[in-house]
């Protein structure tokens, strides 16, 4: 992580302020003025923050990437261009089928995602990636169900930097078991996903929600980190994006998605 925050004193601040709306699970209508991100490229600097923050707290550690805004509908709902990415980190995975607690949430939006772990190391002397370079540093495949967490009253009016500043909204993910097959033979652009609230509804999707294929995803996170002086590094997960629909849970509420061959994950509330 960069460490832009040492640059300028508001970094640290809206890092404070928004580790404090997750500490105390306040919900407010919308960041202070003047710890507001002029961009993306600051946002992600009171993510590093945050994020360091967040890890110093609770002794977590980096375990890999979340990529939102992988369709253009959440792209124009947003106004970004294209995705925003945020971190993983170890205390907030849980194995399917996984019973959380609803009380360490404010809000409990769940996202049927495909998921990657990577094998190798994506360096930036060996970008910039494509769908197929990437897919040689992956080691697996496995289904997965994101929750996402924001303490806004409105979170589509604030906008991507937002977001972005906030560790894109991730609050916990569930991870599925790997894919025992060989995954790189599978049409993941055509793989249907559904998803099953507990309360009846249903959902359906495909990989192709996400940018159109989610190795796509994959070689977009890989070229972003490295634009930063970062990179992926083997044992990482990566979680690519919506493949359905959203899914909000109550209390006693939960949801399970079908990856079909790829296998089913579960979370209840």
């Amino acid at each position: 992580m960069k460490g832009r925050e040492t640059m300028d004193p508001r970094i640290t601040e809206a890092a404070s302020y928004l580790a404090d709306l997750r500490e105390k699970q306040r919900i407010v209508d919308d960041l202070p003025a003047d710890l507001r991100p002029d961009d993306l490229e600051q946002a992600y600097a009171v993510a590093d923050a945050l994020v360091e923050r967040l890890m110093q707290q609770s002794g977590a550690r980096l375990a890999g990437y979340k990529v939102a805004c992988t369709n253009p509908l959440a792209q124009d709902l947003l106004g970004v261009p294209g995705p925003i990415f945020g971190r993983l980190l170890s205390t907030v995975i849980a194995d399917s089928p996984a019973r959380l607690d609803p009380a360490a949430f404010t809000r409990r939006i769940v996202e049927p995602e495909f998921a990657f772990v990577m094998a190798e190391a994506a360096p930036a002397d060996q970008g910039p990636y494509t769908e197929e370079s990437i897919a040689l540093k992956i080691g697996g495949l496995l289904p997965g169900l994101e929750i996402v967490d924001h303490r806004f009253t409105d979170w589509t009016r604030l906008g991507g930097p937002a977001l972005a500043a906030d560790n894109a909204y991730n609050g916990a993910w569930v991870r599925g078991t790997p894919y025992s097959g060989n995954w790189r033979e599978l049409d993941l652009a055509g793989h249907p996903v559904r998803a099953k609230h507990s309360r009846g509804d249903l959902l359906s999707g495909s990989g192709a929600a996400v940018l159109g294929h989610p190795l796509t995803v994959m070689a977009w996170l890989a070229n972003t980190l490295n634009a930063r002086d970062e990179m992926l590094q083997a044992g990482q997960y990566v979680t690519t994006g919506v493949a359905t629909d959203i899914l909000s849970c109550e209390p006693g509420e939960g949801v399970e998605a079908d990856f079909g061959k790829l296998g089913t994950v579960r979370i209840d509330f």
